[in-house]
């Protein structure tokens, strides 16, 4: 499944750059243009996309969210986001279980990941992450909550879909792809006969970003908690998380 179209907007998993791309301090991106270079890779423009919202997050009193460090001046999160591509790529050329069809939904060990681009023409606008396992970051108390509400009825263990990242490029055409991007995994979960897709988000500045996810059909799961630390240190993170029943 190399790419797919929906109303406008390519999608297409994204490809790895090469080990100096881990450690640049700084993104080939011009974070405050709609314009992309040449040279950039799939990395540097998700790094550059999460650096863009920064200042806005910022400007509607939600700087809490992410903190104010850049992603592109973040190493472990700069390695963390290679490797998740990596993985997502090499899963990708992998035949599907079973069948041999070559469509990229095979696994390794029971784990499966893919992080997936949005393209407005040959522009890169958005990216959302996926992946088969719950975030280490989730107290073993809420862990427990999660597997119970989705455990099966026939015994077996839950399965579902994670959506570790969604971030839209602010400075590019990206209205409405992050809603793209999301029925987009729901495709992908049905494709796979997954009934569940989870997210955790930010639950400060009165929930709106709960909102968000409410509106595409998401509830509250568990607990509400708290991750200290998540994008800086001293910084207390508090959110939620959410699932979708998919019919």
């Amino acid at each position: 499944m190399e790419s797919t179209t929906t109303i406008g907007t390519t999608f297409r998993i994204a490809k790895p750059g090469n080990d100096d791309d881990i450690h640049q301090a700084h993104t080939d991106t011009d974070t405050e243009t709609e314009t992309e270079t040449e040279t950039e890779t799939d990395l540097a423009f998700i790094l550059s996309a999460f650096d863009s919202a920064l200042p806005y997050l910022s400007s509607i009193g939600s700087a809490q969210q992410w903190g104010d460090i850049p992603f592109s001046s973040r190493p472990k999160t700069r390695t963390e986001f290679a490797q998740f591509i990596r993985s997502s790529y090499r899963l990708s050329l992998l035949p599907r279980d079973g069948d041999g069809d070559g469509d990229g939904q095979g696994e390794e060990g029971g784990r499966w990941c893919r992080m997936i681009l949005a393209l407005r023409g040959e522009t890169r606008v958005a990216a959302c992450g996926l992946s088969t396992w719950l975030p280490d970051y989730l107290p073993p108390s809420l862990v427990d909550q999660i597997r119970q509400r989705l455990h099966d009825d026939d015994g077996s263990a839950p399965r579902f879909l994670y959506l570790n990242y969604l971030i839209t490029h602010r400075f590019r055409p990206s209205r409405g792809a992050g809603a793209q991007l999301i029925h987009h995994a729901l495709d992908l979960a049905r494709h796979r006969r997954i009934p569940w897709i989870l997210v955790d988000c930010w639950c400060g500045n009165a929930g709106g970003l709960v909102r968000f996810y409410q509106q595409h059909g998401f509830h509250p799961i568990g607990d509400a908690f708290v991750a200290p630390g998540k994008h800086k240190d001293g910084l207390e993170w508090r959110g939620s998380v959410l699932g979708r029943r998919i019919d």
